[in-house]
């Protein structure tokens, strides 16, 4: 999926950090020239240490609303590891 100029990537998962998978409450990441190609929440999002969790990224409209899932098969996971 590509993006459009408005659009705004975001990562939603089953933490309750990440939304509990309600694309209305996932964390919006942003990304600049400097540091692309990775993209950062503007604040940390703190996941209990040895917690595993599922998340995806999606892209929103600049409304909030929901335009695309990432085509990854499954759900990416990670453990919290402080």
């Amino acid at each position: 999926e590509t993006l459009d100029i408005g659009d705004v990537v975001k990562v939603v998962g089953d933490a309750p950090q990440l939304g509990s998978w309600d694309v209305s409450k996932a964390v919006t990441l942003t990304t600049t020239a400097r540091i692309l190609p990775a993209w950062v929440s503007s604040h940390p999002v703190m996941i209990p240490l040895k917690c595993w969790v599922e998340y995806k990224y999606i892209i929103c409209t600049g409304k909030g609303d929901l335009k695309a899932w990432e085509t990854y098969e499954g759900n990416r996971k990670f453990c919290a590891t402080g």
